[in-house]
C-alpha cells in the first residue's frame, strides 16, 4: 500500500511540475507582471509537491534539519495562495485593507512558523496553540483562495468567450485545490496512510485542479477555437457589413460596438488619419485627444490602439484583456485588416465619384458651350445662305462661269456648315432635353426611311425583317435608324447596294443588325468612325460627304438607354449591331428607354 501511495506522490509531482513549466512558457511569451506572479504561484505549488515526494512523511522528520525543511515547506505552501492573490489583483487593485490583510497574514504565518516550537509529530499530543496554528493555516489558505476564485469568476462575466472560459477555469482550479486541501487534512486527521477512497479522491481532485489551471492559462488552440465561435459569428456579421458599407460612418457603426465587447471593454472608437473620431462609443473627444501617438500599436491594461493605413482603432479594453485576450487581440488585428480594406474601398469610391462629378460637370459645360455656339452660329449662316440663294436667282445671268462656280462653292460650304451646326445641336440635345416615350414600330420606321432613301438612291435594295416594337422617343429612334441606313447607302461604295435589317434575341436583350454588302470599313477605322468629326474621306471609300457626326449621335443615343453599338468584324461589307437591354437604364430624368414588347 505504501508503494502505491508513493507512486501517486510521484505522479502528482510530475503533473504539477508540468503545470509550472507551462506557466514558465506563458511568462516567457508575455513578460508581464501578472505572468511573473503566475509563474511564482505554480513553481511554489510544484516545489511543495516535489518536496513531498522526496522527503520522508512529516511524522518521520525528527531531526532538526528535517523539521526546519518542514517549516519552510509550510511557508512555501502559504506562499501559493498569496502569489495567486498577487496574480489576480494584477488586473485591478482591491481595497487597500484586502491587500494589507493578505500580506500581513502571510508574513505573520511565516514568522510564527519559524519562531514557534516544532509541531508535535506522529501520535504526540497536540497543544492548543498547535491546533490554533493549523486552523489559522487552513483559514488563510481557504479564505484567500476563495476570495481569488470569486474575483476571477466574477471578472469573467462580460468578457469575450475565450477570456471568460479561461478565467472560469482558473477559478474552478482554485476551488478544487481548496477542496483537495480540506480532504487531505481530513485524511491526515484520520491517520490514513494507504491509498484508500478518500486519498484517491483527494489525488483525483488535485489532478483535475491541475488540468483546470493548465487549461486556464495555456489552453490548446483547438479548444480556444471552440470557445470563440460565438465571437467569430458576430464578427463575421460585422465583416459582411463592412463589405457593403459605402461611407466611413457605416464602417465605424458596423465594427465599433463589436470591438469593445471583443476585449471586454466599455468603449471603442474609429479615428481617421488626422485623429478625428469617425464614430466613438465610451470616449470623449478630450480623451481621444489625450491619447499617445496613434501610429504605434499599444496594448496596455486600460487601452488597445491598433494603427491602420486609413486611421486607428482605439479600444478601452477591460483589465483582463492584455493577459487573457491574446486570441481576441489577433481577431482585432484580423478585423482591422477588413476595416482597412473597407475604408480604402470607400476612399477610392469617393475619389471616383468626385472625378466622375468633375468630368460630368466639365462635359456638361462643354455640351452647353457647343450648344450655345452652334445656336448662335446658325442664325448668321441661315442669313448667308438666304443671300446666296437670292444672288443666284437674281444675278446669275450677270455672272460669268468662274463667278458662278465660286458662288456654287460658297453655297455648298454654307449648307455644309448649316448641316454641321444642326447635327451639333442635335448631338448636344441627346440626354439634355426632356423627351416622351411611346411604343415604336421599328419595322414601320425602317420601311419609311427606306422609301425616302429609294428616291435619292433608286438602285439600292432593302430587306427588312419583322422587327420588335420598342418603347422609345420617336425622334431619337428615327435619328438612330436614319443615320445608320443612310450611312449604308451613301458610303457603301456601290449604287446597287443591299441593306438588310434583322433582329435576334440574346442574353439580357435583343440585337438589331443593319448590314450592307458594300466595301466595308477597314479594321483600324471601325472604332474611330464613332468619334465626332470622323470621316473616311480619301481612304478606301473615295471622297465622302457628311458632317462626321451621325455615327457619334447613334452611339450616344444607344448608350443613353444602356445599350451598345459596334461594327461586326466577322461580317462582309459593313454590319452595325445594336444591343438593347430588356430593361434599359434610365439616365437622369430623361425618358429614352427601350423595352421590348
Amino acid at each position: 500500500m505504501r508503494d502505491g501511495l508513493r507512486v501517486l506522490t510521484y505522479i502528482n509531482a510530475a503533473v504539477f511540475t508540468g503545470v509550472a513549466w507551462a506557466a514558465w512558457r506563458v511568462h516567457r511569451r508575455t513578460r508581464t507582471e501578472s505572468s511573473v506572479w503566475l509563474f511564482v504561484t505554480f513553481v511554489t505549488l510544484a516545489a511543495i509537491v516535489v518536496a513531498s515526494a522526496i522527503l520522508p512523511p512529516a511524522e518521520e522528520r525528527t531531526t532538526p534539519v528535517l523539521r526546519l525543511v518542514g517549516e519552510i515547506l509550510i511557508i512555501v505552501l502559504m506562499a501559493f495562495p498569496y502569489a495567486l492573490f498577487r496574480f489576480a489583483i494584477g488586473f485591478g487593485r482591491p481595497a487597500a485593507w484586502v491587500h494589507g490583510l493578505a500580506l500581513a497574514g502571510f508574513a505573520g504565518i511565516a514568522v510564527f512558523t519559524l519562531a514557534a516550537p516544532p509541531l508535535p509529530a506522529g501520535d504526540e499530543p497536540r497543544p492548543l496553540w498547535a491546533l490554533l496554528y493549523l486552523l489559522l493555516l487552513l483559514v488563510y489558505w481557504t479564505g484567500l483562495s476563495g476570495w481569488i476564485a470569486a474575483r476571477l469568476w466574477s471578472g469573467g462575466r462580460g468578457q469575450p468567450g475565450v477570456a471568460k472560459r479561461r478565467m472560469q477555469l482558473l477559478a474552478a482550479g482554485t476551488v478544487l485545490l481548496n477542496v483537495a486541501l480540506l480532504l487531505s487534512t481530513a485524511v491526515s486527521a484520520a491517520g490514513q496512510s494507504s491509498p484508500g477512497p478518500l486519498r484517491l479522491t483527494t489525488t483525483a481532485l488535485a489532478w483535475v485542479s491541475a488540468g483546470s489551471f493548465l487549461l486556464g492559462f495555456a489552453p490548446p488552440s483547438g479548444l480556444r477555437h471552440v470557445w470563440r465561435q460565438g465571437d467569430q459569428r458576430r464578427l463575421r456579421g460585422a465583416e459582411g457589413t463592412l463589405m457593403t458599407a459605402t461611407t466611413q460612418e457605416e464602417v465605424a457603426e458596423a465594427i465599433v460596438p463589436h470591438i469593445a465587447g471583443l476585449l471586454g471593454g466599455q468603449g471603442a472608437a474609429l479615428v481617421d488619419r488626422g485623429g478625428e473620431p469617425i464614430v466613438s462609443q465610451g470616449f470623449t473627444r478630450e480623451q481621444l485627444a489625450d491619447l499617445p501617438d496613434l501610429s504605434d500599436e499599444t496594448v496596455e491594461k486600460d487601452r488597445v490602439i491598433l494603427p491602420l493605413r486609413t486611421g486607428s482603432l482605439v479600444v478601452r479594453a477591460g483589465a483582463y484583456a492584455p493577459f487573457f485576450g491574446t486570441d481576441e487581440l489577433e481577431l482585432l488585428r484580423s478585423l482591422g485588416t477588413f476595416v482597412d480594406l473597407a475604408l480604402s474601398r470607400i476612399e477610392l469610391y469617393a475619389r471616383e465619384q468626385r472625378t466622375k462629378l468633375e468630368l460630368q460637370r466639365t462635359n456638361d459645360e462643354l455640351v452647353a458651350l457647343v450648344y450655345g455656339i452652334s445656336h448662335d452660329l446658325r442664325s448668321p449662316i441661315v442669313t448667308v445662305i438666304g443671300y446666296l440663294e437670292l444672288l443666284a436667282s437674281d444675278a446669275a445671268d450677270k455672272l460669268d462661269d468662274e463667278a458662278r462656280h465660286y458662288l456654287d462653292r460658297i453655297s455648298a460650304s454654307a449648307r455644309y456648315m448649316d448641316a454641321l451646326i444642326r447635327d451639333l445641336l442635335e448631338l448636344s440635345r441627346i440626354g439634355r432635353t426632356q423627351t416622351e416615350v411611346e411604343p415604336i414600330d421599328v419595322t414601320a420606321i425602317a420601311e419609311e426611311i427606306a422609301a425616302e432613301l429609294r428616291r435619292s438612291h433608286p438602285a439600292a435594295r432593302f430587306a427588312i425583317e419583322q422587327l420588335p416594337t420598342v418603347e422609345m422617343n420617336p425622334v431619337r429612334a428615327r435619328q438612330l435608324f436614319t443615320n445608320l441606313m443612310e450611312n449604308a447607302v451613301r458610303h457603301g461604295g456601290r449604287d446597287d447596294i443591299t441593306v438588310s435589317i434583322t433582329g435576334e434575341r440574346s442574353d439580357g436583350g435583343t440585337i438589331v443588325s443593319i448590314a450592307d454588302n458594300g466595301t466595308g470599313i477597314a479594321e483600324p477605322y471601325r472604332e474611330r468612325v464613332f468619334g465626332i468629326f470622323e470621316r473616311l474621306d480619301g481612304e478606301s471609300h473615295g471622297a465622302t460627304t457628311g458632317t462626321g457626326i451621325g455615327l457619334a449621335m447613334c452611339r450616344k443615343i444607344v448608350e443613353h438607354v444602356g445599350g451598345s453599338i459596334w461594327i461586326d468584324p466577322a461580317a462582309s461589307g459593313t454590319t452595325f449591331r445594336i444591343s438593347l437591354p430588356v430593361s434599359p437604364a434610365r439616365q437622369s430624368s430623361q425618358s429614352m428607354e427601350v423595352q421590348w414588347q
